[in-house]
């Protein structure tokens, strides 16, 4: 059961960070949408590191919380750049 609330916790980490990332990408300056992706991963470090302490998880709340920054900043990052990229494509073509 402790693995599974860790595997859904991080699941729900990722996909926040990929609608972050999508959303951050629709702005028009890279810095932007890189501030943002970093603004948001520091957000979701910081409520990782309010909640783990109440779970099983414990003594790895730095741990868990670091990774969490890490994990969502280089996803959110990748894909605000890709959208930022997609959109720069298809403005050309039109």
């Amino acid at each position: 059961m402790v693995d599974e609330t860790l595997f859904w916790g991080m699941l729900a980490v990722v996909i926040s960070a990929m609608a972050v990332g999508v959303a951050a990408g629709q702005t028009d300056r890279v810095g932007r949408s890189l501030s943002v992706c970093v603004i948001w991963a520091a957000v979701a470090a910081f409520g990782v590191a309010i909640a783990q302490p109440m779970g099983a998880y414990t003594s790895l709340n730095v741990v868990a919380a670091a990774a969490t920054f890490l994990f969502s900043t280089v996803i959110g990052s990748a894909l605000a750049l890709v959208t930022q990229r997609i959109r720069r494509h298809r403005s050309t073509l039109v």
